[in-house]
């Protein structure tokens, strides 16, 4: 629950990611953070898990505990991921920032 309650604003062991392209769109853009990196990166699941990641499903909400938690795995179509990242695993990577526009 926590680490979808509260994303990036703790120290887990999980990264958030998402299955949905508006919700990558809207966390890159800065979401409800104060900054961002402006950067969507693709993950090929499959090849991740391969690799020895594991990803935990929480879009539907199921298992966990907080309303809180329930609504922005869904909204979010949010899985969490355990372990690096390997480069072999990233299929693609979007920069999102508009030329001109002043952020921050």
């Amino acid at each position: 629950d926590e680490a979808v309650e509260n994303g990036s604003r703790i120290s887990c062991q999980f990264i958030s990611a998402t299955r949905s392209a508006a919700a990558a769109l809207y966390y890159a853009e800065g979401g409800l953070a104060r900054s961002s990196k402006h950067m969507v990166a693709g993950i090929n699941l499959e090849r991740y898990e391969e690799m020895g990641g594991l990803v935990h499903d929480v879009s539907s909400g199921h298992g966990l505990r907080s309303e809180t938690a329930k609504n922005f795995a869904r909204c979010a179509q949010e899985v969490l991921l355990e372990g690096i990242v390997p480069p072999e695993a990233i299929t693609t990577i979007f920069y999102t920032k508009v030329a001109g526009r002043q952020t921050g």
